[in-house]
Order: structure tokens, then C-alpha cells, then sequence
């Protein structure tokens, strides 16, 4: 029991599961069609012409296209913005570190001519910064990544604007200081616009350190060189300058202490731009040996420094140029070589920047340009093979809809040639070899119904001729049982006669005499009768010559509808149809044959005894006195002529419904033939809209 209930239960799954299915697959077919997820898109561009087709499949793939070409356009638009924001801020940077060399430069001639030292470049360093500044104003006129960058580069300009023209207005200014041991207002003005142009600088390193710093080789001369030496040469400036007070004045704390700060400023500062600038030589992106060999300057001039700080603190203010291992004039030599190292370093820093950020700039300006070029020509070859595909598909569509058109119409004379090896080139061959297969076929086909024609001809000629032989085998037929019934009537008037023989001799004689003569007539009837069987059988033989032809001939158009395909299905039923009638009109024929055959032989019998009746109505007569011994011989004969009489009209009944038989299926042969003929017509007018005619 438990085994049954699992078993119902499953199948119960199973029933509930197939429907299931068969709903879900109902809803699919309802949903997609026949084609699936496929149906949407093969209903939307199967009723579009090819080059409606073309263009929105050529759309629906330019859209991602598209997309994609954006982003990368941006993604190299960005990039090189990125070079080119990199390239005008080396030159933003460049005019800085350029103007600041030439201003330190400008303050050193200034320092020298404060000391009554020849300064034979002030002039010319002048007109220099005052050029280098315009350079530099020009350089950052340039708009900035934000705006709170450009802001803060407009407030920096600003304050160095202001800086410079105060500076301007105090370099001819010979005014001491208020306070002993404080700078002059020159100075300050000159310190106010160093000190504002290395803010100007650190606000440009910070705004533009991502475009500066985006190659390795630039980030590590910024910072390993530019910057400390531009850093590095304020200090050295200011160095110098406390340097020369404290070999001129009593030595103070306080400018001990000044120098010492700058010092440690100074050493700080190489020691943080060291390891940078062991990049920079080991790279080789400068000269190793020439910055090696400014970089000793540097260092010898903060060894002389720490030596001249170690004797100001020890010795008195009057014996620090006698106890000095360096005196003011080659300390203020070293300084302004040291100088001139860190601008050197810069210079050197600075080329190597510009070739590094120009050579970038036009190796990605010449990869962007070739990149262009290359999706130009590509986009161009897309272009031109779609539209090659559209002319492809459109044309060979076009010669294909038109020889199927030909075809239609019922021209067979086409014969498409493909020019290419695709399925439009192999339709159109395949459409030539069917052309020129559906006109043999055609043509075959022609040649089957003229023959058909022709034979339908003579089977109906023959179906006439049968009609004819017909009725002349009902006439004979007919006369023959006509015959059959004198027979009878004067079978039975002998019969009485013989009756009446005993009693009338005479009587007897005279009707021997009738019967001879009636005999004699019988026998020619049944002659006539013998004669007429024999040309019924002729005819039946006729007929059964044309049933075996008819059965060729729907033999043969059996063969010629089954060659003839589709087409020729409806000629196929006719030619089974009178393949069945000719078989039906055979078996006729051979039932009236062996019907015929019989009365043939009952009408030799009858006319035998008829030639013995008529053989003793001569004996009757030539002999009269044996007539009473032969009548009762008589009487029996003639009762056995009767059934025999009876029996011929009986096969004469029998015959006379074949007859009628054979009448119908010789209409019905005839009908047939007609049908047929009007098959063949028509079917000769369809070729003749179809087969091509020479």
C-alpha cells in the first residue's frame, strides 16, 4: 500500500510538472513567438528595407561605439591637458626660478655697491629683471585647475607687485636703519620681495605640483635641486650680507646668531634634497661632475661659515679679520661663488626639466596624433566597408528579388550567376540551377502532355469506334433475341402440331411442310446469329485491346506525373483513375467474352439440332408412313429445343445488362477522355504562361 501511494504520488508530480511545462512554454510562445528571445528583433527588421536595415544596425553599433569613443576622448583630452597644464607650468616655473636668480644676482651687485665694491652689472641686471618679470607676468596670465588655485596665485602676484614696486622705490634709497644692527629700509624692501617671490613659489609648487610632478624624472629635479637651491640661494644672500656686517662691525649676539640660523637653514636643506639629488646624478638626468663639483662649493662655503661663526664667538669684535683663517673679501668671493653654484644648479635643473617635459609633450603630442590618424583611417575603413556591405547586400538582394521576379512571371530563360562566394552568390546560382531544372522539367513535361494529347486523341477515337461496334453488337443482340423469340413461337407451334399429327396426317403434312420451311428460316436466323456472336467477341477482343493501351497509357503518365513533382499530383489522380477504369473495362470485356463464348456455343448446339429438325421434316415429308414412329422422338427434341430456346433467351437477358454495363463504362471512359483533353488544355496554357518558347 505504501508502495502505491509513493507511485501515485509521484505521478501525480509528474502530471502536475508536464503541465507546468506546457504552460510555461505556452506563455514562451505566447511572449516570443516562434523564434524566441529572437523575435523581437527579427519582427523589428523584417519589415525595413535594407538600407533602413543597414542604417539602424550601423546606429545600434555606433551608440557603445560612441560611448566608448567619448570616455577615451576624454581620458586623452585629459591627458594631454595634463602635458600641456605640465608644459605651462614649467614655463610659470621656469620664469620664477629665472627671476630669481637674476634678483639674486641684482641684490649682490647691490650689496657690492653698498661696500663701495665695483658693480660695473647692476644696470644691465636691472632691465634684465624687469624683462623677466614681464615674462613672468605674461606666464601666469594663464587660467588655473580651480578657482581658489587661481586666487591664491592672484593674491601672490599681488603682494610681489606690491613688494617689487616698493623695492623699486627704495634701490636708490641710502637711508640707514632707525635701529643700529637692524637692515636698512632698502634692504627690507629688497627682503620683503625675496620673501614674497618664494611665497609666490611655494604657492605655484603646490597649485601646479600634480602637472610638474607627473613624470619621475621632473619631480625628482624639482626636488632635489630647483626648490633647495631657490630656498638656498635667499639664505646664502642673506649669509653673505651678515657675513660682510660681521667683518665691518663689532661682533653683536645677535648677528652671530642670525648667521648661525641660516647656516643650519642652509645645511638642513641639502641634507633633506641629498637623497633626491644622489637620484638625480645616478639617474644622470644633469652633468654628475659639474653638480658634484657646485655641490663642494656649497659645502666649502658652509665649512668657511661654521669656521668664521667658531671665531666671532671666541674672539673680540677687533681681531675677528686678523684670527680669521678667511678674510671678508674672500669670504665674500666664496659666497658669491656659491651663489653663482645654486643658480648654476638651477639653470642645470631647469634644462633638464624643459627637455624632459618638452620631449613628453611631443612624444605624447606625436602618439596622440598618430592614435588620431589611426582611428581616422579606421573609422574611414569601418565606413567605407559598411557602406560596401550595404551595396553588397542591397544589390545582390535587388538581382536577386528581380531574376525571382522573372521567374515568377514565368520567364525560365534566366539564368542568375553569383559573383562572390557568399549565401547571396550561392542563392543566385542556386536560383539559375532550379531555373534551368524547372525548364527541363517543364519542357519534359510539354513533351508528356502533347504526347497525352495524342494518345487522348486516339482513345477517343477508339472510345467512337467502340461506340459504334456497341451499337452494332446491341442491334445483332437484339435481332438475335428477336429470332430467339420466333424460335420459341415456332418451337411451340411444332409442338402442337405434333400434338395434332395423330389425328390429322394430312394436318401433319402441311405443318411438316411450315415447319421446313420455318426450319429453314431458323437456321439462317441462327447463322446470322453465329455471325453477330463472332464480331461481339471481335469486339469485345477490341475493347480489351483498349483497356491493356489505356492501362499503358495511365501507366506512363503515372511516370510522367510522378517526374513532373508537385505539379503533376492532380494528373496523377486521372491517370489512377483511368488506370481503374481500364481495369474495370477488362474485366467487363472478359465477362462478356465467356458470356458470348457461351451463347456462341448454345447457338452451334441449337443450330446443329435445328439442321437434325430440319433433316427430319424432310424425312417427315418424304416419308410419311414413319412419322408415327419418330413423332414421339419428335416431341422430345422439340421439348429440348424449347429449353435450349429458353436457355439462349435467358444468356440474352443476361447479355443485354453487360451491354448496358459496358455502355456506362464506355461514357464513363468518355468523360474521362474529356476531362483529361480539358486537363491537358489547361495544363498546356499554364505552360505556356510558364515555359520559355524559342
Amino acid at each position: 500500500m505504501a508502495v502505491d501511494r509513493v507511485s501515485a504520488r509521484a505521478s501525480a508530480w509528474r502530471l502536475a510538472w508536464q503541465q507546468q511545462r506546457a504552460t510555461a512554454q505556452a506563455l514562451q510562445m505566447a511572449l516570443w513567438g516562434h523564434h524566441g528571445a529572437w523575435s523581437l528583433g527579427i519582427g523589428l527588421l523584417r519589415n525595413l528595407r535594407m538600407a533602413h536595415k543597414t542604417a539602424l544596425v550601423a546606429l545600434a553599433l555606433m551608440l557603445p561605439g560612441g560611448l566608448l569613443i567619448h570616455d577615451a576622448v576624454e581620458l586623452w583630452r585629459d591627458r594631454y591637458a595634463l602635458h600641456q597644464d605640465a608644459l605651462r607650468s614649467f614655463v610659470q616655473y621656469k620664469a620664477l626660478m629665472e627671476l630669481n636668480i637674476t634678483l639674486d644676482a641684482l641684490f649682490q651687485q647691490m650689496l657690492r655697491k653698498e661696500q663701495q665694491w665695483p658693480a660695473q652689472r647692476l644696470p644691465l641686471l636691472r632691465v634684465q629683471e624687469a624683462a623677466q618679470y614681464q615674462v613672468l607676468q605674461a606666464a601666469l596670465d594663464d587660467e588655473f585647475s580651480t578657482p581658489a588655485a587661481t586666487v591664491a596665485v592672484e593674491r601672490s602676484v599681488r603682494k610681489l607687485a606690491s613688494s617689487r614696486d616698493a623695492m623699486l622705490a627704495h634701490q636708490d634709497d641710502d637711508t640707514p636703519a632707525a635701529v643700529p644692527g637692524t637692515p636698512s629700509p632698502r634692504w627690507v624692501a629688497v627682503i620683503a620681495y625675496a620673501r614674497d617671490l618664494q611665497a609666490l613659489r611655494a604657492v605655484l609648487s603646490s597649485v601646479r605640483s600634480q602637472a610638474l610632478d607627473s613624470d619621475l624624472g621632473v619631480k625628482m629635479l624639482r626636488t632635489g635641486l630647483a626648490d633647495p637651491q631657490f630656498q638656498l640661494m635667499a639664505h646664502l644672500s642673506r649669509l653673505g650680507r651678515i657675513g660682510q656686517r660681521l667683518y665691518a662691525e663689532p661682533t653683536v649676539g645677535v648677528k652671530i646668531h642670525d648667521m648661525a640660523l641660516l647656516m643650519a637653514r642652509s645645511e638642513l636643506l641639502l641634507d633633506q634634497a641629498q637623497p633626491m639629488f644622489d637620484h638625480v646624478r645616478d639617474q644622470q638626468l644633469i652633468d654628475a661632475a659639474e653638480a658634484e663639483r657646485l655641490m663642494a662649493r656649497l659645502q666649502g662655503l658652509l665649512r668657511t661659515t661654521e669656521k668664521v661663526l667658531r671665531t666671532a664667538a671666541t674672539a673680540p669684535a677687533s681681531e675677528l679679520a686678523l684670527r680669521s683663517e678667511v678674510d671678508a673679501d674672500a669670504y665674500a668671493h666664496q659666497v658669491a661663488e656659491a651663489i653663482e653654484s645654486s643658480a648654476r644648479l638651477q639653470t642645470l635643473a631647469l634644462g633638464a626639466m624643459g627637455a624632459r617635459v618638452r620631449a613628453d609633450h611631443q612624444h605624447y603630442t606625436e602618439r596622440l596624433l598618430a592614435r588620431g590618424a589611426a582611428f581616422v583611417l579606421l573609422t574611414l575603413c569601418g565606413l567605407y566597408l559598411v557602406v560596401c556591405l550595404h551595396r553588397v547586400l542591397a544589390g545582390g538582394l535587388a538581382t536577386l528579388c528581380q531574376h525571382l521576379g522573372d521567374l515568377g512571371s514565368g520567364n525560365l530563360s534566366v539564368r542568375p550567376r553569383g559573383w562572390g562566394q557568399d549565401e547571396i552568390g550561392q542563392a543566385l546560382n542556386i536560383v539559375g540551377r532550379a531555373a534551368g531544372s524547372m525548364a527541363r522539367i517543364f519542357s519534359t513535361l510539354d513533351r508528356g502532355i502533347t504526347a497525352v494529347a495524342h494518345q487522348t486523341q486516339a482513345l477517343s477515337a477508339r472510345h467512337t469506334d467502340l461506340h459504334d461496334s456497341r451499337n452494332q453488337t446491341r442491334g445483332g443482340i437484339e435481332e438475335g433475341a428477336q429470332l430467339v423469340r420466333a424460335f420459341d413461337a415456332a418451337l411451340g407451334q411444332c409442338a402442337e402440331q405434333v400434338e395434332d399429327a395423330a389425328e390429322q396426317v394430312r394436318a401433319l403434312h402441311l405443318g411438316a411442310q411450315r415447319s421446313q420451311q420455318a426450319m429453314s428460316g431458323l437456321s439462317e436466323r441462327m447463322a446470322q446469329m453465329q455471325t453477330r456472336s463472332r464480331e461481339i467477341m471481335r469486339v469485345i477482343g477490341l475493347v480489351e485491346t483498349v483497356a491493356f493501351q489505356t492501362k499503358l497509357l495511365s501507366l506512363n503518365a503515372s511516370v510522367e506525373a510522378a517526374r513532373a513533382g508537385t505539379a503533376g499530383r492532380g494528373f496523377a489522380v486521372v491517370a489512377q483513375e483511368v488506370r481503374a477504369l481500364a481495369q474495370r473495362s477488362e474485366d467487363a470485356a472478359r465477362s462478356i467474352r465467356g458470356i458470348v463464348g457461351q451463347s456462341v456455343a448454345e447457338i452451334d448446339e441449337g443450330r446443329q439440332m435445328s439442321d437434325r429438325t430440319c433433316h427430319a421434316v424432310r424425312r417427315t415429308a418424304e416419308d410419311c408412313q414413319t412419322l408415327d414412329a419418330r413423332m414421339g422422338e419428335l416431341l422430345r427434341r422439340m421439348r429440348a429445343s424449347h429449353q435450349q430456346s429458353g436457355r439462349v433467351r435467358d444468356i440474352t437477358r443476361e447479355v443485354l445488362p453487360a451491354m448496358a454495363d459496358q455502355d456506362r463504362l464506355v461514357q464513363q471512359m468518355t468523360e474521362v477522355c474529356d476531362t483529361l483533353r480539358q486537363e491537358g488544355a489547361a495544363l498546356r496554357l499554364s505552360l505556356d504562361h510558364v515555359t520559355p518558347r524559342g
